[in-house]
């Protein structure tokens, strides 16, 4: 196992128990049950974190031969921040043979093509037909 893969490993791992061993003593403790979930939030997040971490370490690339459901997630979850920054409302999303279909009000022509220049470069993405209007 390379260097590489070991601590990749170790820091998956590492998170892990460690949201494992907060989430326990917060359970035996007399603090309010919303701790316990922030805490298993937190949790979650780090784990995500670490396997993200090992999943750039690795030099992994996402697969770009998904079907249209994996990538609609795909594309959700990466223009939502955008969405948020561009005070954009909700953008709907469908898919249809690797062809990412967008409906929606935007607040001007920049927010679209920021939108559209960022799902251009999802792993997966062949074309996408945008249908966004200017509110």
């Amino acid at each position: 196992m390379t260097l590489r893969k070991l601590l990749a490993t170790a820091a998956v791992v590492g998170a892990a128990v460690g949201a494992k061993i907060g989430i326990d003593r917060l359970r035996h403790s007399s603090r309010a049950e919303s701790t316990v979930a922030d805490l298993r939030r937190r949790g979650r997040h780090w784990v995500g974190q670490a396997k993200g971490f090992t999943y750039h370490a690795l030099r992994r690339h996402p697969d770009v031969n998904v079907d249209d459901a994996t990538l609609a997630d795909r594309v959700r979850s990466s223009i939502g921040p955008l969405e948020k920054r561009l005070h954009v409302p909700h953008v709907l999303v469908t898919v249809e043979n690797g062809t990412v279909i967008l409906h929606g009000e935007i607040p001007n022509s920049e927010a679209e093509t920021e939108i559209v220049n960022a799902i251009d470069g999802i792993a997966g993405v062949h074309e996408v037909r945008s249908h966004l209007t200017s509110a």
